[in-house]
């Protein structure tokens, strides 16, 4: 019998469910909230439990935080659990995810050796997800995001990764670092007997001292990164509400709203406007060959750097959004962009990242880049924000992005804002200003960078509109291909598997319409289908209806499930939770079809249609095919 010891990483966060918005000043009401343990982190803590079951060996749960976080580590330990370790010190307060993982990575040095380390892909709270691979980053471990499977061997283990459209899956040896998704298991309720237990098992304290940590470079003063503005959302939403025999105008105003976005007219693929420009407009950019450790033309430091992404052949369209953006922010500095492309085969031309914005494009070439291997993408993007010494990085906040981005930003000592919404550069300082939402969604804070470089942010996709390509453009191309050593990793990526289900993944759709519990049962979901497909759309979900069953959790949105940002969002017999709102409220425009005028829904709807989804819905889809022929 193979026997594991297993430490997972809790995280004590408000209940979402129990989380109420004041209508009148915009705040969250936190009287009466009561805390629990990270949903995600009791997949983490169940997966442990389960293979210690199977495999043999014990389990010890981790958690920073004030004396009370041991509620949480007494919770884990009425579940199962061997051993509880609170790191609790006045010195913690105010840490950012890279110090947390710093303190977490001593912790483990402190208690173990461990054979596999645990913990959610991300918390409510903060929904960055980078504690875990910037922890592995800092620790040498290999690791693994968003694992929805697990399969331990003699070797090793085999996860399998969620991602946007399907799986991927990851062979790696022990010891390693895994953050889980809720697909994985149903976490389990105590039992009396373990609740009794529990209340007289020791928690195990540990201070800054205790971990050889110096107080003075731990919590707020040891993070990379500070905020330095919190502000309420504007409401910016029209907020129209349309019921009874006005229904039919609202309905029309939603049809000519989609019609006016270029939404309703014939489908075409999801090219660049390259395609429609004769083949003399555009001249290609002939590629420059060159060693890896060869010096660049012109190179003059600094400026912006893009961590790109390929999938399939193809630059993602977040990557030339994100070339966009950062020419306007090296444009505020008088200084250059370049956008780096990790890739097996590329079928795509790379010149659009030129035409995007880009000042050059580093086309980093090999067939053993084809399938995802973070180990390798985040030494090869650290390495080069090494030599090139960017003042800002940027990526996408996808599955990989999300990933990849910590492990960078451990390796290279610097701090990382996760799931930006603006940038935009201090003209006092010169700092990159990084706004995200935070605390469900419902404030934004601003956050800065102020003593180390480079400064690091992930943006969600969409969050930036596509600029208009400028053929006339010129960079330079060069093509690198990285040395053996970059390629050798622990990890040995086994393959990919697309999810067999139409349509867009939620996260990369234009248009995304859900179901709530509204729809009274699964099939109602029928509905809900036939309006996503008149409009190319995804279907997506409440928490509510996957925990039912009613429909699988690929299409969960929300602070549990997926974060979108689609053109359009259409919200049907959703009630509008906080967790659910933190998930799709920054779509360009919002549907909402509820039968409660009330519903929380239509706080942040353009148009809202109050009445009954089962007469609102197959009208609405009538009117949007009836427009959509009369374009034909």
């Amino acid at each position: 019998m193979i026997l594991l010891k297993i430490a997972v990483f809790l995280k004590q966060v408000p209940d979402t469910d129990e989380v109420r918005m004041d209508e009148k000043t915009g705040t969250l009401i936190r009287e009466g909230v009561g805390t629990v343990i990270n949903p995600l982190d009791q997949n983490a803590l169940e997966l442990a439990l389960s293979l210690r079951a199977a495999k043999g060996g014990s389990v010890t749960v981790v958690s920073m935080g004030p004396t009370q976080a041991e509620l949480a580590l007494r919770e884990a330990l009425a579940l199962g659990a061997d051993e509880a370790v609170l790191l609790c010190d006045r010195a913690f307060a105010g840490s950012d995810t890279w110090a947390t993982a710093r303190t977490l990575a001593a912790a483990v040095r402190k208690t173990g050796p461990y054979d596999l380390l645990l913990a959610g892909a991300k918390a409510t709270d903060g929904e960055t997800g980078q504690v875990g691979p910037e922890t592995a980053a800092m620790m040498g471990l290999p690791f693994v995001s968003n694992v929805c499977a697990v399969e331990i061997r003699a070797e090793g283990l085999v996860a399998s990764r969620s991602v946007e459209d399907g799986t991927e899956r990851t062979r790696a040896p022990l010891p390693c670092l895994l953050t889980v998704v809720h697909e994985i298991n149903e976490p389990s309720m105590p039992t009396l007997a373990g609740k009794m237990r529990a209340r007289r098992a020791p928690v195990h304290v540990l201070s800054a001292a205790d971990l050889g940590l110096n107080p003075e470079e731990c919590g707020l003063a040891g993070s990379p990164t500070r905020v330095v503005r919190i502000a309420f959302p504007k409401v910016t939403r029209s907020g129209l509400r349309f019921s009874g025999n006005e229904l039919d105008r609202g309905i029309a105003l939603v049809a000519e709203r989609l019609d006016s976005m270029g939404l309703l007219g014939q489908k075409r693929p999801a090219r660049s406007v390259d395609s429609a420009r004769s083949p003399e407009a555009v001249r290609p950019i002939r590629p420059i060959e060159l060693a890896w450790e060869e010096a660049f033309k012109n190179d003059p430091g600094g400026g912006v750097l893009v961590c790109g992404e390929c999938r399939n052949g193809s630059i993602h369209p977040s990557t030339l959004e994100l070339a966009g953006k950062a020419r306007e922010l090296a444009d505020s500095r008088d200084s250059s962009v370049t956008v780096v492309l990790p890739f097996g085969h590329l079928d795509d031309d790379p010149d659009r990242c030129i035409r995007h914005g880009a000042d050059r494009v580093l086309a980093v070439c090999h067939p053993a880049l084809s399938l995802y291997n973070p180990d390798v993408e985040s030494r090869l993007f650290a390495a080069l924000i090494r030599r090139l010494r960017p003042e800002i990085v940027l990526a996408a906040a996808t599955t990989s992005g999300r990933t990849t981005l910590p492990a960078v930003a451990a390796l290279v000592d610097t701090g990382l804002t996760a799931d930006c919404t603006g940038l935009s550069i201090d003209p006092e300082n010169g700092d990159l200003l990084q706004t995200r939402p935070a605390i469900g969604g419902n404030v934004l804070a601003t956050i800065r960078t102020p003593s180390r470089r480079p400064q690091m942010a992930t943006v969600r996709p969409r969050t930036f509109r596509l600029p208009p390509e400028d053929p006339s453009r010129r960079g330079e191309v060069y093509r690198l291909t990285p040395p053996e050593r970059f390629l050798l990793s622990p990890l040995v990526p086994l393959g990919r598997e697309t999810r067999q289900e139409e349509g867009t993944p939620i996260q990369d759709a234009e248009v995304v319409v859900s179901g709530g519990k509204g729809l009274k049962r699964p099939d109602g979901f029928r509905l809900v289908e036939e309006l996503a497909a008149v409009l190319d759309g995804a279907v997506g979900a409440s928490r509510p209806t996957v925990e039912a069953k009613w429909i699988g959790y690929p299409h969960q949105v929300g602070l549990s499930g997926k974060v979108v940002t689609p053109r359009v969002y259409i919200a049907v017999g959703i009630s509008g939770a906080i967790q659910h709102l933190a998930g799709m409220q920054t779509s360009e425009f919002i549907v909402a079809i509820n039968r409660d005028p009330e519903a929380g829904i239509f706080r942040v709807a353009d148009i809202g249609l109050v009445g009954d989804l089962f007469d609102i819905v197959p009208r609405m889809a009538g009117a949007i095919k009836a427009r959509k022929e009369a374009q034909r």
